[in-house]
């Protein structure tokens, strides 16, 4: 493509997100935002160099498997994301010209390359705000800060790239592609303490978050100052709620959660047994007689066989959440679009997971029993029993475990505010 050919498209791109071209330095082009009238982006000679030299390859390129995804002629290059991008060695990586290398590519051989995004996965991308609203949205952060380049869209991403695998992609291709590249990611970890993930979808913009943030993960109240209450928490699980609450990872964040109501079970459960003896010791009808006797030993075996986890966690709930507040809450949370995970039966990690009776009397079995199983799962990569796979890290068992994070938080809040004293 020709350099004033490449301008005119790059016009037509960026006057589509709804700038405005103004005339600056000779041999650029300058966007600003016409409700502020600020520079938003400026596209350099050597940018508009690049783009028209790219341009002709573009028209190979295509949506590869998923959106994060982009598939040419001996190319696959996709989105990675660092799990921990403040850890260690990733720090800083994306915004340095590195390029981690995986074979030599000698004779046409495929070889993986890790580094910042290509000038064809850029420029490609480049027109996709309407599409991906996340590019358009890293632009417009850029406003008020310094005038940009167009590329500052891309600015800290990673990608990877698979070369000379195939002129063709079909079915068995992307899959070998794949493996290639957990492989490598897993070789990245060992040797070098970086760890990478394939992303498969772009992030949701600020608005979209907004409109789709956790139910009571937004709660937040206004103001600096606030009464100092004489109650005294338990520092242990409070502790857990911190690092719940802080993680990014959803795995963390419920089983963080989840150890909150598992720290009670020993203590609700033999505190049941307590009550239970002392109705017997204290009933005035009570002798040191065998049949009497028979009866504590009754009470202490069964309480043994009570020792089920399912069990115990349903007496937690039992003894520190109101039925009320936990009906009230599934209902608020299901009156939202798609939420209805409660009251429909749904899949969870290969487990079928029944619909609930939203009534009183009928809530807290269920309730630990979903709770368990999801936690079996997470702990349990597989089940010994049917032999099937359970729970395997990444987005799309997030997504899942993020729906079940705040019914669990909210318990945990429940428990740990139950279970406060007066200083």
């Amino acid at each position: 493509m020709k350099i004033e050919d490449a301008k005119d498209r790059l016009r037509e791109i960026y006057i589509g997100y709804g700038f405005e071209e103004r005339p600056m330095a000779k041999g650029e082009l300058c966007f600003f935002d016409k409700r502020r009238d600020y520079p938003v982006l400026a596209i350099s000679a050597d940018e508009i160099k690049e783009f028209a030299e790219v341009a002709d390859d573009l028209a190979a390129i295509e949506i590869g498997p998923v959106e994060t995804c982009v598939l040419g002629p001996s190319l696959r290059e996709q989105w990675l994301e660092p799990l921990d991008a403040y850890r260690g060695p990733i720090f800083g990586f994306a915004e340095r010209e590195r390029t981690i290398r995986f074979g030599d590519g000698q004779a046409g051989n495929p070889f993986i390359e890790i580094g910042a995004p290509s000038a064809l996965f850029r420029n490609f991308y480049r027109d996709k705000g309407q599409q991906f609203p996340f590019f358009q949205e890293r632009l417009m952060r850029r406003i008020g800060i310094a005038r940009s380049g167009s590329t500052d869209m891309f600015r800290g991403m990673l990608t990877v790239r698979v070369c000379n695998l195939t002129e063709n992609w079909d079915a068995a291709s992307l899959e070998r592609s794949q493996e290639m590249i957990e492989s490598c990611l897993f070789d990245l970890t060992y040797l070098k303490n970086m760890a990478l993930s394939l992303r498969s979808s772009w992030p949701m913009t600020m608005a979209e978050r907004r409109r789709e943030r956790q139910l009571r993960f937004d709660r937040l109240v206004s103001g600096d100052e606030f009464p100092l209450k004489n109650v005294v928490y338990d520092g242990a699980v409070t502790k857990f709620y911190q690092r719940a609450v802080s993680s990014d990872d959803a795995y963390t964040s419920f089983i963080s959660f989840y150890h909150i109501l598992e720290y009670y079970f020993v203590s609700v459960s033999d505190n049941r047994l307590y009550n239970r003896l002392e109705r017997i010791v204290n009933d005035p009808a009570f002798s040191a007689r065998q049949k009497q006797l028979d009866r504590i030993i009754a009470s202490v075996d069964e309480h043994g066989r009570e020792s089920d986890e399912t069990e115990m966690l349903k007496g937690v709930l039992l003894e520190f959440v109101d039925e009320g507040d936990l009906l009230r809450f599934i209902e608020k949370y299901e009156d939202r679009p798609a939420s209805k995970i409660y009251t429909e039966k749904t899949t969870c990690f290969g487990y079928e997971i029944d619909k609930m009776n939203l009534k009183a009397g009928h809530i807290f079995g269920p309730i630990a029993k979903r709770i368990k199983t999801i936690r079996n799962a997470l702990v349990h990569s597989s089940d010994r029993y049917e032999r099937k796979e359970r729970y395997v890290p990444g987005e799309e068992a997030s997504r899942v475990l993020m729906r079940e994070l705040p019914l669990l938080r909210f318990l945990a809040e429940k428990v740990i505010i139950a279970t406060a004293r007066i200083g």
